[in-house]
């Protein structure tokens, strides 16, 4: 999320409400809300949700009620975006809307379908001005659960936009089965960052947050990870966890995966180059012989997930949902791996569970993919350590990076994924110091991830401040 302000260009009547319209660097997506504060307040807490009724690239519009003093020149104050993004179909499709009240939150989507040559049906239960409606949006008013069974059955895709939490599970458990619907909930949300906790709402998964889904809260800035710690508590004779905000473990795959026939460590001026095949026991045996271990280990644990498909990554969510001591998940990707796989296993990663999900983001894609995060609901991103080929024994080795001369890589391009993205960033690679962990939290990084710095001198690591 993003703290910023939007200036107010023009202002309509709509019925009862006001759609005001503003120029912003900061606009959310489909299936996304602003927190704002529109007048002046002794809480900067407090803000109002704010579902947009009209996107583009600059610019979007809300509808207020009649009484709010807002006229063209104001700005207001925006946190945003709250969250997670619905994707756009591709496709040609029927989206049904369903609102208990005004429908303008659902107006994004009907044009989002029409655009494609597909269809909008709204379902009104209160009455509205028809006709600031798109004239190619079919209307009905009426009994919400007698017109949704009978709608539902020809909808590919269903929104609803409620005030109440209980609508949307009434409609579930109703004697017909919505199979794809998603709701838009206008809920309390004091804080904006759920860190009061008191946007919580009951879904069928339990517990969740209807502001976003919660990233970490870390104690320390400081992260233990890049494949450098193991899977659990490896390293705890020689370093002290509980300085850590997380530990992340070595990457984990679905299945067991056998070391690679000749493991290498090749080193080279300012650094080291591994290849190891990413061995590891498997998902299943990783929790059944860790678990008790990262209970004991003193700080979050974020498991890394390495996997090659949508059906894996939701497995492993599935899995992962289940094991109270993790905390999170990083998320990584095969550097050549298939832009379109990519973006297909991060939308599945965020929609599965309520675990977090940080994207580890390959050097050689890193804007596009944070872009992507972002827009798939990752509560943030961190950077991967880059690879490299050398030759050893008469052989080319390709493997992962490790070492201080990584550091001015890493600041380069901290800094321009920071200009691309308002996610949360985990800067990593090169961290040999309490001077490099600095420059990067200066750099813009959220955290900073230690490595290497474990193997050549955990004595220094340990004095590295935690705050």
């Amino acid at each position: 999320m993003r703290h910023t302000n939007a200036q107010c260009t023009r202002t309509e009547l709509i019925g009862e409400h006001i759609r005001a319209h503003f120029d912003s660097d900061l606009v959310p997506a489909l299936g996304q809300f602003l927190l704002a504060r529109l007048t002046p307040s002794l809480d900067p807490y407090l803000r109002l949700p704010l579902f947009p009724s009209s996107l583009s690239c600059t610019s979007f519009s809300v509808d207020l009620p009649r009484d709010f003093n807002i006229s063209p020149g104001m700005m207001i104050d925006l946190i945003g975006p709250c969250g997670a993004a619905i994707e756009e179909s591709r496709e040609r499709e029927r989206v049904l809307l369903i609102a208990d009240d005004s429908p303008a939150a659902l107006l994004p989507f009907a044009s989002s379908a029409i655009a494609r040559a597909g269809t909008a049906t709204v379902i009104l239960a209160q009455p509205y001005p028809l006709d600031s409606l798109d004239p190619r949006i079919e209307i009905h008013r009426g009994d919400l659960l007698t017109l949704t069974q009978d709608l539902a059955p020809h909808a590919d895709r269903i929104f609803i936009h409620t005030s109440h939490a209980s609508l949307h599970f009434a409609l579930r458990t109703s004697h017909f089965e919505l199979s794809s619907a998603y709701t838009l909930l206008t809920h309390p949300t004091p804080c904006g960052v759920g860190a009061c906790q008191a946007c919580y709402v009951k879904t069928n998964r339990g517990h969740k947050m209807s502001c976003h889904k919660t990233g970490l809260a870390l104690t320390s800035p400081l992260i233990a990870g890049g494949g450098a710690f193991g899977f659990a508590d490896e390293y705890a004779s020689l370093v002290d966890f509980s300085k850590f905000g997380a530990f992340i473990t070595n990457p984990i795959t679905l299945k067991p995966r056998s070391p690679a026939r000749e493991q290498r460590v090749i080193q080279f001026a300012g650094g080291v180059l591994i290849h190891t095949g990413l061995a590891n026991p498997g998902l299943s045996h990783a929790i059944r012989d860790y678990e008790k271990k990262w209970e004991r280990l003193g700080c979050p644990v974020i498991i890394h997930l390495a996997c090659d498909s949508v059906d894996d990554v939701e497995v492993c969510m599935e899995k992962i949902d289940r094991v109270e001591v993790i905390a999170g998940v990083e998320i990584g990707f095969r550097d050549e791996e298939e832009t379109v796989n990519v973006e297909a296993m991060i939308k599945a990663a965020t929609r599965i569970g309520g675990k977090p999900v940080i994207v580890q983001v390959p050097r050689s894609r890193a804007i596009w993919i944070a872009r992507v995060a972002e827009r798939s609901g990752a509560q943030s991103i961190s950077i991967s350590l880059p690879r490299g080929t050398m030759k050893h024994n008469g052989e080319w080795v390709s493997g992962r990076l490790y070492g201080a001369a990584l550091l001015p890589q890493t600041i380069h391009l901290l800094r321009e994924i920071k200009t691309q993205t308002s996610l949360p960033i985990i800067g990593a690679g090169g961290v040999h110091s309490q001077e490099d962990v600095d420059v990067l939290l200066e750099a813009g990084a959220s955290a900073v991830q230690i490595d290497s710095l474990a193997w050549v001198a955990p004595d220094v690591l340990n004095g590295i401040r935690n705050t």
